[in-house]
């Protein structure tokens, strides 16, 4: 076959995803968390 996949490679890509998405959206939690949710929604 033109392609294969192992095992290995797509848990590895797998676990890759899943901790960048979980790197890039750590920051913006952590920075939402902090801030009053009436002081985020007084211009809504």
């Amino acid at each position: 076959p033109p392609y294969e996949f192992h095992e290995q490679n797509v848990a590895l890509s797998f676990t890759a995803a899943l901790l960048v998405g979980v790197c890039a959206s750590f920051i913006p939690a952590t920075r939402a968390s902090k801030i009053e949710p009436v002081v985020a929604l007084k211009d809504e």
